[in-house]
């Protein structure tokens, strides 16, 4: 017994090492892996946002937040625009690119950004000048249109620098550059909060310099790595129009209500009922930092398992995706129903109070959403953008419709109940499209096999 005790001993003690190193590189695998990255990376940013907010929200009265959050609105619009025209299509056709012509390639999309973002800044411009004929020039929402000029340059750039890094799936960069980012901000916000000197164009101005820094250093060493040629910008340009323009339209028809809707509730009921409709999309983003970070990971690795592994590889992906957004949102929205009314009023402040009922309903329209979303990359990894047009078509015409008919009466609680409403109608056709599609494809490889 004692020799077989012994052993046995020796035995333990020579395998426990290699178990734990095994539990260790098992747990670092999983650490690793691209969508674990992805979604960190995401809480990063959407810390960095919520933090901002939240900070912006207690420094300001409920009229001054709600100009804030309608000037965050259209910094985040034109973003989608840029998104569509130059980060999508980058997303998609740079994996169908060796080494040397991807280089050319990925130069020619950073002077597509350029030209987009000073357009859009451009478009801003005017805006802030209408505003500046129409309210005066003492008026903060003037003041803040006027400051996203000079913001809008650096938030965009950095943009696209996150979405190419994500398109080739480098998200441990990605970390990096939101980390630097973050700190940044944060840590000025902080100090202008407890000098008392934190005002909306304050806020906006950090924001710029923050996203600049990282925007700097990312030109200063990757310039080796992508190369601009003048003959292949136009090519380039066409190419990625092809994919672009019916993503852009998506984006201008389906995805613009939550970036039209402030400015409908602001229309009837002005900046304070649009400060409790920021406050509520504020605390419901804490849900948005997962689903953005998983879609982050989610449009490239579709793109790359439909070009990879063809239809099945796509199913998988596109089915592991919806399991895990239903449990996580469909958990998150059960927890806002039972504790709703107290988020915003402690996160945002004391006059937040009473959006329980608007906070459930934001929640499970964010679960819908999310459900589409999957459904509208498939659609895009297949090359078939312009069949995610009929679903945001729909989704534009019911939530504005319903919002024009609810807003009046139940004002921000009108607003959540339009996009719950639209989102569960959007994504459902959108999922219908996507089977009728890949019932054909598969209809096609059987006849191909036969």
């Amino acid at each position: 017994m004692t020799a077989d005790n012994n052993l046995r001993h020796a035995t333990d003690t020579a395998v426990s090492p290699a178990r734990r190193a095994g539990w260790w590189t098992r747990t670092r695998s999983a650490l690793l892996r691209p969508g674990t990255l992805a979604v960190v990376d995401q809480g990063i940013v959407s810390f960095a946002n919520f933090a901002t907010n939240a900070l912006v929200a207690r420094s300001s009265s409920e009229e001054d937040f709600g100009v804030y959050f309608l000037a965050l609105s259209l910094l985040y619009f034109v973003r989608g625009i840029q998104e569509q025209l130059v980060s999508s299509p980058y997303t998609i056709y740079c994996h169908r690119r060796d080494t040397g012509k991807l280089a050319v390639y990925t130069g020619s999309s950073v002077v597509h950004q350029w030209i987009v973002a000073g357009c859009l800044v451009a478009t801003i411009g005017i805006g802030a000048f209408a505003a500046r004929a129409t309210l005066g020039p003492g008026h903060l929402l003037t003041d803040s249109l006027f400051v996203l000029v000079a913001v809008a340059p650096f938030f965009l750039f950095r943009e696209f620098i996150r979405k190419l890094v994500f398109a080739h799936l480098q998200f441990s960069v990605a970390i990096w550059m939101d980390g630097l980012v973050a700190a940044f901000q944060l840590s000025s916000l902080l100090v202008l909060w407890k000098l008392n000197r934190l005002t909306v164009v304050n806020a906006y101005l950090i924001m710029a310099v923050a996203c600049g820094i990282p925007a700097a250093a990312w030109l200063l060493t990757t310039r080796v790595r992508w190369k601009v040629r003048r003959n292949q910008l136009w090519r380039h340009w066409t190419e990625n129009w092809r994919f672009g323009r019916w993503a852009l339209f998506t984006h201008v028809i389906g995805c613009s209500t939550p970036y039209i809707m402030p400015w409908v509730v602001a229309s009837f009921h002005g900046e304070a009922t649009t400060a409790a409709l920021g406050a509520c999309q504020t605390v419901v983003g804490i849900a948005n930092m997962f689903v953005t970070g998983v879609s982050n990971f989610l449009s490239p690795r579709t793109a790359k398992s439909y070009a990879e592994g063809g239809r099945a590889s796509l199913i998988r992906t596109l089915v592991n995706a919806s399991v895990l957004f239903s449990i996580t949102l469909g958990s998150f929205t059960i927890v806002t129903a039972c504790i709703g009314n107290w988020l915003p009023a402690t996160i945002m402040g004391p006059q937040y109070q009473g959006l329980g009922t608007v906070m459930l309903f934001l929640a499970a329209s964010q679960w819908a959403n999310a459900l589409g979303m999957v459904a509208g990359n498939g659609l895009w990894a297949m090359d078939h953008p312009r069949l995610n047009l009929s679903a945001d078509a729909m989704s534009l015409g019911f939530v504005i419709g319903l919002a024009v008919i609810l807003v009046p009466h139940y004002e921000a609680l009108g607003a959540a109940m339009s996009w719950l409403i639209g989102n569960l109608i959007t994504s459902s056709w959108r999922w219908i499209i996507l089977i009728r599609l890949l019932r054909q494809h598969r209809h096609r490889e059987l006849g191909v096999s036969c």
